[in-house]
């Protein structure tokens, strides 16, 4: 296991493998010198450390030469032989994407000139390598080496360019994305040349809107709840699985778009199906719940009150978990007579203090509020793996006799004492 930052990255590594006006992998003058450089290379990690180390070296960084013409497409940057971080980040991918190999770019938050007495912050870009024979991604940061920094291809550590020192306020960014920052592109394209004076307070300062939000999407712990004002926000379709809202924003952030017109013209057709179903069709004991699309509404609630002979009905926990499962599980058996039966069983328990064993769905509860309470100890920001550890705290929290399942910060001064590097 390459040891380095915990990378996120799209699940569909053809992203990664595209071609675009900016990372042009498919041009001539890119494939020649890739496969020129690489044609002696046995395996992937071989081409990968050939072509990093050739951009990193070979390539000059403008700054470095002081060269002040602006490069940023991948091919103008081989042939000018020069670009600024971003710019060889750009020719880095598009050389590795020209072999074959899915390749992303990398940003961080770094502070500039903190010296003087107005230190200020620029976004510096390096790259993410997928390697498959390790089912990992790996960063390099192909900047070039100078007095100071020292940046090398290492499959045991991550050695890159500079170190993020977060009590300052510079920030690692964990994503790997699949194009360059918006703001990164906007920055070079409407720049024909550095201003000496001024070069460093032209670069950008921070991740474009979009990406700070996919990754704010990643690092906090988020309710169902939030995901679906974060949907209704953004005129996205806010129904579906906590699993399906997240990809959904996830889309949205990285590239502005909208689920396709069928996706969601098939999921509307689909609800009104149901809705059409259950008010032309009157509810009866033996009315079958999945295909006639039941729903706790109005409708289904003056159904009970006149069977119960109650004078508003309240649906209880148990019935919505049942019709739950019988939606995930596609059972088509199940009867509006089974939720009376359920419902029936509720009370009686109640009324006899039968205390029933927690529902999946509270455990689920429980579980969530403990992840989210972990999540904002600072201090587990730091740790690889945040999920794995947060699941030995719960485990542990688990088999103790204690009622009351949250998370306290002494449960990580405990793991961290016996683990101090997870």
């Amino acid at each position: 296991m390459i040891k380095g930052a915990h990378l996120v990255s799209s699940e569909d590594k053809k992203a990664y493998l595209d071609s675009s006006i900016t990372i042009d992998c498919n041009h001539p003058t890119i494939n020649k010198k890739s496969l020129s450089l690489t044609k002696s290379c046995q395996t992937e990690i071989e081409k990968v450390k050939c072509l990093f180390e050739f951009v990193r070296d070979e390539i000059s960084h403008s700054f470095d030469i002081q060269n002040s013409e602006v490069t940023y497409v991948a091919s103008d940057v081989l042939e000018k032989g020069h670009g600024i971080c971003f710019s060889k980040s750009h020719l880095l991918v598009a050389m590795v994407r020209s072999v074959g190999i899915p390749a992303g770019f990398c940003y961080q938050k770094l502070i500039f000139d903190e010296k003087s007495d107005k230190p200020y912050f620029i976004l510096h870009g390096l790259n993410a390598i997928y390697l498959d024979s390790h089912k990992q991604w790996i960063r390099l940061d192909a900047r070039g080496n100078k007095p100071g920094v020292l940046a090398e291809f290492s499959l045991e550590t991550e050695q890159l360019a500079f170190p993020v020192r977060e009590a300052l306020g510079e920030k690692d960014y964990p994503y790997v994305f699949s194009k360059p920052d918006a703001s990164v592109i906007e920055c070079l394209s409407n720049s024909h040349c550095w201003n000496w004076d001024t070069r460093h307070r032209q670069l950008p300062t921070d991740l474009s809107e979009r990406e700070r939000k996919l990754q704010f999407l990643h690092e906090k712990y988020h309710y169902k709840t939030e995901l679906i004002q974060l949907c209704r926000q953004h005129k996205l379709l806010s129904h579906g699985t906590k699993a399906e809202l997240i990809k959904r924003l996830r889309l949205y952030y990285k590239t502005g778009q909208q689920e396709s017109s069928t996706c969601r013209s098939v999921l509307n057709k689909k609800r009104l199906r149901n809705s059409t179903l259950m008010s032309d069709v009157p509810i009866t004991i033996d009315t079958p719940l999945i295909p006639n699309g039941f729903r706790f509404n109005q409708k289904a609630r003056d159904f009970f009150s006149c069977y119960f002979d109650v004078k508003r009905f309240k649906f209880t926990k148990e019935m919505c978990e049942a019709l739950r499962e019988a939606e995930k599980n596609a059972d088509e058996t199940m009867t509006v007579s089974d939720l009376i039966d359920i419902y029936t069983a509720t009370q009686f328990q109640k009324k006899k203090g039968v205390l029933k064993a927690k529902s999946e769905d509270e455990k689920s509860l429980q579980w969530n509020q403990f992840v989210k309470d972990f999540s904002e100890d600072t201090r587990t920001k730091k740790l690889t793996n945040r999920l794995k550890v947060a699941g030995k705290l719960w485990q542990k929290i688990r088999e103790s006799k204690e009622r009351n399942r949250c998370y306290k910060p002494e449960l990580l001064d405990t793991y961290l004492k016996y683990f101090p590097d997870p």
